[in-house]
């Protein structure tokens, strides 16, 4: 991670103002994009990962592919207006990386509260299960909230999440 303090800050302001926690939103941004906002996986782009069809939904009016284009400072703004916008659909502002990583990968399973979130027997999900099978160490067939808290633990213990963290605290005890 190669953050400024700059980025950091205005970053943690935007997310700030979403009532997501700072720390939440580093913990799933590090395990989708490694925090580099010019990550793509070949259907999602920047920190947050966006896929097309979202950037569109939130008002990103060029083509996707520039979105990569802009530091962390230019898609701050745009992950504040993502983060608004996945509280609204799922009727819930998340108040942990657990509860945003879910809302993240799939809204409907977040706001239905379901443990499953993608299940291969589910023909609506198993092309979404397929996309993110990594995360199903046990091979179940299924991706539930232990998975995706299981991954978030060791995102949380790596070496980037460390980092982002102790520039955050260092970032916010200059400007307290």
């Amino acid at each position: 991670m190669n953050w400024t303090d700059e980025e950091m800050f205005i970053f943690a302001n935007h997310v700030g103002r979403t009532g997501v926690p700072v720390e939440a939103a580093l913990a799933v941004y590090t395990g989708e994009s490694g925090l580099h906002p010019r990550a793509f996986s070949g259907a999602a782009y920047g920190l947050a990962q966006m896929r097309a069809q979202t950037l569109r939904e939130i008002g990103w009016s060029s083509p996707p592919k520039e979105f990569l284009e802009l530091g962390v400072a230019d898609q701050a703004p745009w992950i504040e207006k993502l983060l608004n916008y996945q509280a609204k659909a799922v009727g819930f502002t998340p108040t942990n990386a657990l509860d945003l990583y879910v809302t993240n990968l799939s809204p409907v399973a977040a706001k239905s509260h379901r443990d499953v979130i993608y299940s291969a027997s589910v023909p609506a999900e198993a092309a979404a299960y397929e996309g993110n099978k990594g995360l199903d160490k046990a091979k179940k067939g299924y991706i539930d909230r232990a998975d995706l808290a299981l991954y978030l633990d060791r995102v949380m213990n790596g070496e980037t999440y460390k980092q982002a963290i102790i520039q955050l605290n260092r970032v916010r005890g200059l400007t307290s």
